[in-house]
């Protein structure tokens, strides 16, 4: 079975790290925009066992 992977644990990882600076809010900003544009892809789906399919 195919379905769309899971990112929120992801954005609570980089949420995380993001330190509070200007750089590292701008960082933390970037990584989360590359991650939500991972989910947004629609290639990115999995099968049942977790490995991705492309």
């Amino acid at each position: 079975m195919k379905k769309y992977r899971d990112y929120r644990t992801a954005i609570a990882r980089t949420l995380t790290m993001i330190r509070p600076t200007d750089e590292g809010l701008a960082k933390g900003a970037k990584a989360i925009q590359e991650i939500l544009n991972l989910a947004l892809d629609p290639d990115t789906i999995v099968d049942s066992d977790n490995a991705r399919i492309s």
